[in-house]
């Protein structure tokens, strides 16, 4: 009789420690952040941006984004800078940016207003504040999947240097990389 009860309490207890090991599994799968690389940005534009930068702003931005209380995934997002497509593999997205456009308010001036501007004509001045357009394309991209989960383009005019301007941008990126990264897990991270 002994044997059984000794029998018996071996079966529960690896039961129970059975139990615990799946419960420590899953637990650790909640605990693995969402990985989203940022990948080298590229400039089209006609004017320069540190891109170095802008690139590591945005990823400290996405590192302390927060998940809204409604998001399907509450896991944190660990974004790091990727330099090739090599490193790539270890991501859960990967985001592409490019800075499409960026002019500042003498591109758009005609030819008086640039006199007026340069004190060539007596008695004129132009009021203009210095502006600053920019715009920017990001694309979202699942694992190794080459069609976008999320494609967009922000742009602004602000009355800001050009650098301050892509990271107003930059930000509102972040916030929607945090919101799609967390949208319907079950059906992108499968």
């Amino acid at each position: 009789m002994t044997s059984a009860k000794y029998l018996g309490a071996f079966l529960v207890a690896a039961t129970l420690n059975l139990g615990a090991v799946a419960q420590e599994k899953k637990d650790d799968r909640k605990a693995q952040p969402i990985r989203v690389c940022v990948a080298q940005f590229r400039n089209v534009a006609r004017r320069s941006v540190s891109l170095g930068l802008q690139r590591d702003l945005l990823v400290k931005d996405l590192n302390r984004t927060k998940p809204s209380k409604k998001a399907a995934d509450q896991r944190r997002i660990e974004a790091v800078a990727v330099s090739s497509e090599q490193h790539e593999g270890d991501c859960d997205f990967i985001l592409n940016v490019t800075i499409a456009e960026l002019r500042d308010s003498s591109d758009f001036k005609t030819g008086r207003e640039r006199v007026e501007d340069s004190g060539n004509a007596r008695g004129t001045s132009s009021q203009n504040e210095p502006q600053t357009f920019a715009r920017v394309d990001f694309a979202l991209l699942y694992g190794g999947n080459p069609s976008p989960v999320m494609q967009d383009s922000f742009s602004a005019r602000e009355n800001m240097p050009e650098e301050a301007t892509v990271q107003l941008l930059m930000d509102r990126i972040a916030q929607r990389v945090n919101s799609a990264a967390r949208e319907k897990p079950e059906v992108m991270r499968e």
